[in-house]
């Protein structure tokens, strides 16, 4: 008897509706109404923006529509309004100099290169490189991971060609020589970028090429082309707290509709 939404367990975060610049309140409340109506007992929404418009009207709506909150998890975020300097220079003096160590350390090797990908027609063999550092990473660590299999990657395949032909997909690779060692792949919306997944060869972690990724993809493809924000999505994992400047909380809902049975 419960309806719920897709995603949650693929790891969705800043659910919310899709409206026109202006229509997103109307969308939020017009998207309770068919869900109160559906017959449901109980209907979960999982993974919601806690500032987003869903969420408001949820909450705007607690009198006639119940329903229980619950902080399924945190989204850090990096903001910040001036360059790459000024970034450095407002962390603590121990990050700054690892930071700056670690991209010496890896730049100083023969055949250091870093490329970004935007055209189109290169993104079928990068998402299957991203793929693959990315599986050998969970491998190296005895574990499993969910972004794996034929399907999820013609789909990212897809979705990559179509962000590329519009300047919004963030996909960059860390070589050394021919070979990449480093990948991150995410999303450019408006002046924020949305950082959704990383790959690093095993061999190279000890060298810090996660370090030197993260500081190229918000200087490079963030301040340095005007935009103020690196989300780094869902979960509190230590390098995330070192670069962030705030969090926003993720939200599971339950509502319960004006029913004998709700």
């Amino acid at each position: 008897g419960s309806l719920g939404v897709c995603g949650a367990d693929e790891g969705i975060a800043h659910v919310d509706v899709v409206a026109a610049p202006g229509h997103a309140a109307a969308v939020a409340e017009g998207a309770l109404d068919l869900l109160a109506a559906s017959g449901a007992t109980r209907i979960r929404l999982d993974r919601l923006a806690d500032p987003g418009a869903l969420m408001a009207a949820v909450r705007d709506r607690a009198a006639s529509l119940p329903h229980t909150e619950r902080i399924a998890t945190m989204a850090p975020y990096l903001a910040h309004e001036a360059g790459w300097d000024s970034f450095l220079a407002g962390l603590s003096k121990h990050q700054r100099h690892e930071t700056q160590r670690q991209c010496r350390r890896f730049w100083d090797r023969d055949g250091a290169a870093l490329r970004w990908v935007r055209d189109p027609e290169e993104c079928a063999e990068a998402i299957a490189t991203l793929f693959d550092l990315h599986e050998r990473r969970f491998a190296d660590k005895g574990k499993e991971s969910a972004f794996r299999g034929d399907d999820l990657r013609a789909f990212h395949t897809t979705l990559a060609r179509r962000l590329a032909a519009s300047d919004r997909l963030l996909l960059g690779f860390l070589l050394d020589g021919e070979r990449a060692v480093g990948s991150a792949y995410g999303f450019h919306q408006g002046t924020t970028t949305l950082m959704f997944q990383t790959g690093i060869d095993p061999e190279f972690t000890a060298t810090g090429a996660g370090v030197v990724l993260r500081a190229h993809v918000l200087r490079d493809e963030v301040l340095e082309r005007g935009r103020t924000e690196l989300d780094l999505l869902d979960g509190c994992y230590p390098w995330k707290a070192r670069w962030a400047t705030g969090v926003r909380a993720i939200v599971d809902v339950e509502l319960y509709p004006s029913t004998l049975a709700g």
